[in-house]
């Protein structure tokens, strides 16, 4: 799998979907652990929007925040969190709601897609008595029928498994199955192919794809794989310490990364797709919330930093692309070289 695979079409729009609103919305959200970091904003000022029907990726190094912007969508975050901003789905501010709205919530109308299949399921309970519980809070299928459409046609055999009689591929079929059985509008898929080998993933995606051009929920999909990323999703969002630095249409956004950050994960995917004898790194590694420098985060890493990285750039917005960088690239510009030259 390769970056800049083809996206295969969705579902047609129909005109009330390409005239309303987003059905999530995060607003400067921000997140602090106050006994721990201090002031630090682990997650800053974050924004983003997901259309009905759409895939939006965030990718970044582990540490970027990533996993934790996907538990505040679901309003999983620990009570330790202090919330700043906003999550809005279909109107509701999500962290807003008390605990059984925000349960009803997640399981109604906000599906997740764990990262540990295993450690996700219930390893006491047989697959079929786990889906059985589910549907009946008031799926709208019927557990073999769930099995079916994940790929699991032997239905007898899975019902009567438990967890660990699954291969890794099988369990995560089954949190798919999982995830989607109530029919929600939402799902947020947390690194779903991490633990997985490389033909398990590219199937695990395929399913994806086709599961949300058959449902049309929309999908945040979570990864530090651009491969990945790139065949499946519309949009991608690129996170660094807390941040976003980059958003815009996945096909366009790898083929011209305009931030320093993004044009260096890019450039590391491909030598590595490309079997280059070195390797391209980002120099430097993501430091712990109570490092992060003031003003641009990344500009301990990055050849283009100056004094003026001390001040943290607004997210410049514009024919397509949001970055937020004190140096961002033109689209037509090639100095990738130069950026990772440290």
């Amino acid at each position: 799998m390769t970056i800049l695979g083809a996206r295969p079409q969705g579902r047609e729009l129909s005109l009330a979907d390409k005239v309303k609103t987003p059905i999530l919305r995060i607003s400067d959200l921000s997140v602090r652990f106050p006994e721990r970091y201090g002031r630090v904003p682990v997650l800053d000022r974050v924004g983003l929007t997901v259309d009905r029907g759409e895939c939006v990726a965030v990718v970044g190094e582990s540490g970027c925040g990533k996993s934790l912007l996907g538990l505040s969508i679901a309003n999983l975050l620990p009570t330790t969190a202090v919330v700043d901003g906003h999550v809005t789905f279909q109107g509701m501010d999500v962290h807003a709601l008390d605990k059984k709205s925000a349960r009803s919530l997640r399981g109604d109308r906000i599906g997740i897609i764990y990262q540990d299949a295993l450690t996700s399921l219930n390893p006491g309970m047989s697959i079929g008595a786990q889906l059985r519980q589910v549907c009946r809070l008031g799926a709208g299928q019927q557990p073999e029928e769930l099995l079916v459409s994940v790929g699991l046609d032997e239905t007898s055999r899975f019902m009567k498994a438990k967890p660990y009689q699954l291969s890794g591929g099988q369990r995560q079929r089954v949190l798919i199955a999982l995830a989607l059985a109530r029919e929600p509008e939402l799902v947020i898929a947390d690194e779903p192919t991490t633990a997985l080998d490389l033909t398990v993933q590219a199937q695990i995606v395929a399913l994806l794809r086709r599961l949300q051009v058959e449902r049309g929920f929309a999908l945040v999909f979570i990864s530090h794989d651009l491969a990945l990323v790139s065949s499946l999703a519309d949009r991608t969002v690129v996170m660094y310490a807390g941040q976003v630095v980059e958003e815009g249409g996945t096909r366009e956004l790898f083929a011209r990364p305009t931030h320093p950050y993004t044009t260096g994960l890019v450039a590391a995917s491909r030598s590595l797709e490309h079997g280059a004898e070195e390797l391209v790194v980002i120099p430097g590694h993501v430091e712990q919330p109570k490092d992060f420098p003031v003003g641009c985060r990344f500009q301990s890493r990055c050849a283009l930093a100056g004094d003026e990285c001390t001040v943290s750039p607004d997210l410049w917005i514009g024919d397509g692309r949001n970055v937020a960088c004190h140096h961002p690239r033109r689209i037509d510009d090639d100095y990738s070289s130069e950026i990772l030259a440290v």
